[in-house]
């Protein structure tokens, strides 16, 4: 499926009609199994997040690295659980980092702004406390609260 025309990635819509036609040609012929990757993942994720798009006939669809908007993610993964998956990835993130070269250049650099890196990295519980405190020690305290 072509089309000459010029896509925005925020006009998912142009692909809602032809993806419907799609579904409603084959959906008594076979199962229906759709896959978005990268920018179609977040178009994919748009259209059957859409009340008037009919994913009755769907079987399955995956997302794989959609470009989703990830602060909202990010928000979102703090409201659930109670920050349950906010810590679980800042904890994996954390462990991940030790293994890698990373770590060590973070932590030198850290300590070049006068601040006490393993204080900051120990007391982090969640991606937003190590931003903020990323930002704090290289900006100032006003720019970590913005």
């Amino acid at each position: 499926m072509t089309t000459g025309i010029p896509f925005c990635s925020m006009d998912y819509q142009s692909f809602a009609e032809p993806l419907q036609k799609i579904v409603s040609d084959c959906k008594d012929k076979r199962q229906i199994f759709i896959v978005g990757s990268s920018l179609g993942g977040n178009a994919l994720a748009n259209i059957l997040a859409e009340p008037a798009f009919d994913t009755g006939d769907i079987n399955a669809s995956v997302l794989i690295n959609p470009a989703l908007n990830l602060e909202e993610v990010m928000l979102n993964l703090n409201k659930s659980l109670k920050g349950f998956y906010a810590k679980r990835f800042c904890l994996n993130f954390k462990s991940n980092m030790h293994w890698s070269n990373s770590y060590e250049i973070l932590k030198t650099e850290y300590n070049k702004t006068g601040h006490n890196f393993d204080k900051f990295w120990n007391d982090a519980k969640t991606i937003y406390d190590l931003e903020a405190g990323m930002i704090k020690a290289h900006l100032g305290q006003d720019h970590a609260k913005a």
